[in-house]
């Protein structure tokens, strides 16, 4: 190579070199069209500038970092008691770069607001109960559009909502079970999880149940029911005797789905306005998925009320705009049970009122049959004489798992038998004495 391929080859490294510095530059001292600007104590801001830290971390090299207390509960006498999840927040320093959102250039900039005496800004801010001195901080951002900062100050803000959710939100293990207390909405516990295949009911029962309700909290969904002007709700009526699994159906069902569980005890002093004010708060809750539970509701609005009973505090008309009318939750499915449905005013439970009613019935063979494999699973070919046995016998699940899951380390079911037919008739009502003064319910 001789001197003038030389000088040409260090003459285009030195103009590539400048050109290079030069596009680089361009891309802060570039003409953007739009700047949001946000102050410390401003929305957005911490949520924007800790979304830049984690998805452009690359790019920072000098952050802080804190920890926010997260709790599940808002009682603080339930806080006393639980450990709170600690959220990790981190958060750049001074900072002057470029970041590419969705193939868009957006200029961030953030610094120490500063007096004329180069001395910090200084505000008081509540943390808590008490009031201290913060730094001022701003945080600006340049694009060429107002789109596209707004976009991504909302995917920012979402995020870090997302992030908090997933600490709240039930585990693999629990469930949230909010229980209303006439004026509000309290958590009254994180109940273990109940899994489908530890309820037992008719063959397809559970099936066609679970899909109705995963199809009913689909995406698609609610497009269709209002498509047809059809209330997006959904109301279940489950019925049948005492012990034949409904509360465990509605408890699995919530587990499959992960929705948090809302217990309204429905009492005689209750009015309508604390039954609207029950449902208007779940509404506000648009977190996620939720199912609201209401028992025994044949207790309540029955034909053979007691004396002493005509009083409700909640009318009937109140209690049906709930489930369909004015004051429904949309996209809530709501879970009613009852032992006796045949007593409920016809209004109540007449279609498109009722979405679907569910008899939870006396164990047949098919029942039996899974619940005997599954606490004996050493015992199977004794199934056939043991069923033989008890056919003749009118009992529920819950019987049944009372007798097997006690005796489940017993080497032949067989021997207990006896065991068994003792529980069903101790349960039959016609063993029962009602004392009607204190209306309890004893054994003879």
């Amino acid at each position: 190579m001789n001197t003038t391929q030389k000088t040409a080859g260090l003459m285009s490294l030195s103009i590539m070199s400048v050109l290079g510095y030069y596009l680089y530059n361009q891309r802060f001292t570039k003409k953007y069209k739009q700047k949001m600007i946000m102050l410390n104590n401003w929305p957005f801001h911490d949520e924007v500038l800790r979304y830049i830290c984690v998805k452009y971390g690359d790019d920072i090299n000098s952050f802080n970092y804190s920890v926010d207390k997260i709790y599940h509960f808002n009682e603080w006498r339930f806080r006393r008691k639980e450990k709170p999840v600690d959220l990790k927040i981190y958060q750049p320093n001074e900072c002057d770069m470029i970041i590419m959102y969705e193939d868009n250039p957006i200029h961030v900039k953030f610094n120490v607001v500063l007096d004329n005496n180069n001395v910090p800004y200084k505000i008081m801010s509540q943390h808590d109960c008490c009031m201290d001195e913060e730094i001022v901080t701003k945080l600006e951002l340049r694009a060429d559009s107002k789109q596209i900062l707004t976009d991504f100050a909302d995917e920012a803000k979402a995020w870090c909502d997302n992030e908090k959710k997933k600490i709240k939100m039930n585990t693999k293990e629990t469930m949230n079970v909010y229980y209303y207390k006439k004026d509000y909405w309290t958590l009254l516990s994180k109940s273990p999880k109940r899994p489908l295949s530890t309820v037992y009911l008719k063959e397809k029962v559970l099936e066609n149940l679970v899909t109705k309700t995963k199809k009913f909290f689909s995406d698609e969904t609610r497009d269709i029911y209002l498509s047809f002007g059809i209330p997006y709700k959904s109301v279940q009526l489950i019925h049948g005797p005492p012990g034949t699994g409904k509360t465990s159906l509605i408890k699995s069902i919530a587990s499959d789905l992960d929705c948090d569980l809302y217990i309204l005890p429905i009492s005689k002093d209750m009015l309508d306005t604390n039954l609207i004010d029950a449902f208007s708060y779940i509404s506000d809750n648009e977190e996620k998925e939720r199912i609201i539970v209401i028992e025994d509701i044949d207790t309540l609005f029955d034909g053979e009320r007691k004396e002493g009973d005509d009083h409700n505090g909640i009318t009937l008309q109140a209690f049906l705009n709930c489930l369909d009318g004015f004051t429904c939750v949309e996209g809530t499915m709501l879970f009613l049970t009852a032992n006796k449905p045949e007593v409920l005013d016809f209004a109540m439970i007449r279609s498109c009122r009722i979405d679907n009613k569910i008899k939870l019935d006396y164990a047949d063979k098919y029942q039996t049959r899974k619940m005997f494999d599954t606490f004996l699973p050493d015992q199977k070919e004794r199934f056939k004489e043991f069923y033989k046995d008890v056919s003749h016998k009118k009992y529920t699940t819950a019987m049944l798992q009372e007798f097997l899951f006690y005796n489940r380390e017993c080497e032949n079911i067989m021997d207990l038998l006896d065991e068994f037919i003792e529980i069903v008739d101790k349960n039959d009502p016609k063993n029962f004495e009602v004392v009607k003064e204190e209306n309890k319910n004893f054994y003879t």
